[in-house]
């Protein structure tokens, strides 16, 4: 590789998601040279359900210049409630949302996964934009003092200072800097991550007669829903509690959605509302298994982990 004296310095970034996305846009603004790798051939791929955006982000977004195409996508939440899965009596009431707005300038606000990872990479100026590179999976990593070189499964090759994997929960680049610290093939070694829960999810239609603006609690033994309720944007959650914790990676079927769905319909998502009364969307609803817990390191040498990556969900 060439050493640093005769290069810029200049970043690798694994994986084109909301982390890697906005990475791009930071680095844009420092004059950073960067380039990003992303495994999948559609920038923005119809994945996911709603994001929830806390007050630090949405500074973020404001700092570079985002907020104009952004703020009108969102929509803020002003309660939070919790109730009884089983009869929706209210356990808890707060304007937790709302407080969390007059003291930070702005609340908890959702909007489509979808609409954020577009507007992200529509919003990159094109000189930024010809640096995600679509379709190349991290297939190696070779690591020295000068810096590192990345290797495709389609045989590209880029070369960096230092190396962020922001490839998601599933991180190949994890497993690569683990492959390096310990001096082990990648296809052998493997950190085992848990699974203690299985969660569908997906954007469902906005309840007319329903109150809007509110995130919502479900509690039950076993099975839990939350549902955020907005006027053009809504979605569910059904988080169930897995027989054992399993770190075995579960690719669930149609049916195994069906199934989930149909066992948990009596499950109450707002007072007088159950999963049952809810119409989806179309869309990716999942289910998943929520790997939850963070890695012990996260970098080693010019390697370092951001979001996903570093976690389980």
């Amino acid at each position: 590789m060439d050493s640093q004296q005769t290069r810029p310095f200049r970043i690798v970034i694994a994986g084109a998601g909301l982390v890697g996305l906005t990475a791009a846009h930071i680095l844009h603004h420092a004059h950073i040279d960067f380039v990003i790798l992303e495994k999948r051939g559609d920038p923005s791929p119809k994945v996911g359900s709603v994001m929830t955006i806390w007050p630090q982000t949405s500074r973020i977004f404001q700092q570079l210049r985002l907020s104009e195409v952004l703020d009108p996508l969102m929509e803020s939440l002003r309660t939070s409630m919790v109730i009884s899965g089983d009869d929706s009596h209210t356990i808890d009431v707060s304007d937790f949302p709302s407080v969390l707005e007059k003291h930070h300038g702005w609340g908890l606000r959702i909007l489509l996964r979808t609409q954020l990872v577009e507007a992200l990479y529509t919003m990159l100026p094109e000189e930024a934009k010809s640096k995600v590179l679509l379709g190349k999976q991290v297939e190696s990593v070779y690591m020295d003092k000068v810096g590192v070189q990345v290797t495709c499964q389609d045989g590209h090759k880029e070369e960096g200072d230092i190396l962020i994997g922001a490839d998601g929960v599933r991180s190949r680049t994890r497993l690569c800097m683990e492959a390096l610290r310990q001096h082990k093939s990648p296809m052998i070694w493997m950190r085992d991550i848990k699974a203690r829960i299985a969660q569908p999810t997906g954007q469902v239609e906005p309840l007319s007669d329903a109150p809007s603006h509110m995130k919502c609690d479900g509690v039950n033994y076993g099975g839990a829903t939350q549902y955020l309720h907005g006027k053009k944007v809504s979605c569910f959650a059904i988080y169930e509690k897995l027989a054992k914790p399993s770190s075995k990676h579960h690719r669930y079927t149609d049916d195994d959605k069906r199934e989930m769905l149909e066992r948990w319909s009596h499950l109450m998502v707002m007072p007088n509302y159950s999963v049952r009364d809810l119409k989806l969307t179309g869309g990716n609803i999942g289910p998943y298994d929520c790997e939850e817990g963070f890695i012990s390191d996260w970098y080693h040498g010019r390697i370092v982990l951001v979001g996903d990556a570093k976690s389980g969900r």
